[in-house]
């Protein structure tokens, strides 16, 4: 969303059923700006009677005087009563709009594809469901309303000004102008506009950084190191702390140059006003004007003043905006309205190449390969070869430039999204548990689960040891009441519902990677009934998990180069070879006389 857009209208976009009092919002604090204009107009007729009396001896009139006083306090009153009550009706509507905000971002990013959340962290999410609402939310609430104000009130100001005495209004306005021209000029052009995406990047880049610092500061703790061993974090932090920087100096001498002007008005005033005083004829009508324009000057500052705080927070509001929308409009994989369902559960991959984006290089170049249904094969090659790339095309986390992927003989783009993750199960390296139940955690993996179901599932994967042990067996909640489980535990768990969801196709991706001997023991034990009759997609760097596959893909720099069964590679003695010598001399590898031996 890079076109322009207006703010007002697009806050009314999230306002639902409270429209009204947005608009109503505006119209009393509009009114309430009106009257507090009022009580000036009161103090010159106040200033006229008693001038009349004291300097010309005319007769005061007391009474009349008193209905002034009155008519100032009454105006000034309800001039407070229409802007509370403006400030009530904004904050109620700004409390909904950042609820609908909220709810419509996390009710889009829980339907996007997988790719969307892979190329977003958590942090930089986070920060535009959280911040980015929250500064809308405060605009809102407190700013809206002055920002009507900030239409009425400059005529109401112009009028007042230019009223009594042009002369001396135009000596005001002169100032006036002057500032607000090198102010605005400022804040519009190209690179104000730009320091403000890049300060939302430098804010999003530190909530990134900071996300990742926390999670790994038990790291950090060990080998006893301080932020600054933790190069991103540091780096985001000072890259912030230079674009905020940037950003105020950036606005250093046109506001020194708006302060002066409009706190340098009776600069202008008073010369004007010795110049007029020479050359008038009505005495008592110069002084009284004189005086009222001295008594009105801070009224003005301080309204222009606030007129400028507005704007630079719309400004920020708009960039927080633009984020939240890019965010909703984000361009996401069209799935087909109706779907084809595959007539078996074998995949092909024909001539697919793939890059993340435009400016970086292919992740896979023409890749081709079938596999039949039942098969079981495994994906192996150096890191960044490929292979995690290949099963994500499988489960359309990102959609390919070239070629196409099938399931059954039809093309994933032509199965509806729920078929297609209905049919697939995917075991990650490093799986996450809800802060939930054992039972519920399990239960994802199909809703309309009997219990039956869901304990024979967690005995399949053999979980039994683990609910054994635990004083409320799968109703035991993970996270709760320092109530933690291993990784290989969590594994088991994850195991537990891919079995109770009995996908046709399984994707495991390092599913073993980081266990101890026993949870690895008992996880291949879960995977004979996991992958008994599926088709099974298999990433390993492990070469001993997958010797008995029905065929390897070895694939690096986003080619597959080698393809076989295992015996059949090593025969080959091309890379799986070098690969699989390298693999058994590092499990042969031990200390021996306190010197170590690879």
């Amino acid at each position: 969303m890079n076109k322009d857009f207006s703010l007002i209208g697009k806050i009314n976009e999230y306002t639902g059923k409270y429209k009204k009092h947005f608009i109503l919002s505006w119209i009393f604090s509009a009114i309430s700006g009106v009257f507090m204009m009022m009580p000036y107009v009161f103090i010159y007729f106040i200033m006229s009677e008693l001038i009349d009396f004291f300097k010309f001896g005319g007769e005061l009139n007391s009474s009349l005087l008193l209905n002034y006083g009155w008519s100032i306090v009454g105006i000034t009153v309800l001039s407070f009563i229409l802007y509370f009550t403006a400030l009530m009706l904004s904050h109620t509507t700004a409390f909904n709009v950042r609820k609908n905000m909220i709810l419509s971002s996390i009710e889009k990013i829980q339907s996007f594809n997988m790719g969307f959340h892979l190329n977003n962290t958590s942090g930089k999410l986070r920060k535009i469901i959280e911040k980015n609402t929250a500064d809308t939310e405060t605009f809102i609430a407190h700013l809206l309303p002055d920002l009507s104000q900030s239409f009425v009130i400059p005529i109401a100001i112009l009028i007042l000004i230019l009223s009594f005495d042009y002369r001396l209004g135009i000596a005001c306005l002169i100032p006036i102008l002057i500032g607000f021209f090198l102010q605005f000029v400022s804040m519009g052009d190209k690179k104000t506009k730009e320091f403000n995406r890049l300060y939302q990047n430098a804010l999003e880049e530190m909530n990134n950084s900071g996300v990742e610092y926390v999670r790994g500061i038990s790291v950090v703790k060990v080998f006893n190191q301080s932020v600054y061993s933790f190069k991103n974090f540091y780096k985001s932090i000072i890259n912030y702390k230079n674009f905020v920087l940037k950003y105020t100096l950036n606005f250093e001498v046109p506001f020194s140059l708006f302060n002066t002007m409009i706190n340098g008005i009776f600069f202008f005033i008073i010369p004007t006003a010795i110049v007029i005083y020479n050359l008038t004829v009505d005495y008592k009508a110069f002084i009284l004007s004189f005086i009222f324009y001295i008594v009105f000057m801070p009224a003005i500052t301080t309204t222009l003043l606030k007129i400028l705080y507005i704007a630079n927070h719309a400004s920020v509001t708009k960039e927080s905006i633009r984020r939240i929308e890019n965010m909703l409009n984000y361009d996401d994989l069209k799935y087909s309205k109706k779907s084809i369902s595959p007539k078996d559960y074998g995949i092909s991959f024909e001539d697919v190449s793939f890059k993340y984006s435009k400016n970086e290089k292919y992740a896979l170049k023409n890749i081709s390969f079938n596999i039949q249904q039942g098969e079981v094969i495994a994906l192996v090659g150096p890191s960044g070869g490929g292979k995690t790339t290949i099963a994500n095309l499988i489960t359309r986390f990102y959609d390919p430039e070239k070629g196409s992927i099938k399931i059954g003989g039809v093309d994933v783009k032509d199965i509806s999204k729920n078929e297609l993750m209905d049919i697939i199960s995917f075991v990650f390296q490093e799986n996450r548990l809800f802060k939930e139940s054992i039972y519920e955690n399990v239960r994802y993996g199909k809703l309309d689960a009997s219990k039956q179901e869901i304990m024979k599932a967690l005995e399949k994967a053999q979980c039994n040891d683990i609910i054994e042990k635990l004083e409320n067996g799968v109703d035991t909640v993970i996270g709760r009441d320092g109530i933690y489980l291993s990784g290989g535990e969590m594994q088991r768990i994850a195991i537990a519902r891919a079995l109770l969801k009995n996908a046709p196709i399984i994707i495991l991706d390092e599913a073993t990677a980081f266990t101890d001997p026993e949870n690895e023991f008992k996880i291949k034990q879960s995977f004979d009934e996991l992958l008994k009759g599926k088709t099974v997609i298999m990433i390993a760097h492990r070469l001993s998990t997958i010797k008995n596959v029905d065929k390897i893909y070895l694939v690096d720099d986003g080619e597959i180069i080698e393809s076989g069964k295992h015996e059949e590679l090593l025969q080959k003695e091309g890379k799986y070879l070098r690969m699989w010598n390298e693999f058994t001399n590092s499990i042969n590898w031990k200390f021996k006389g306190g010197v170590n031996n690879a």
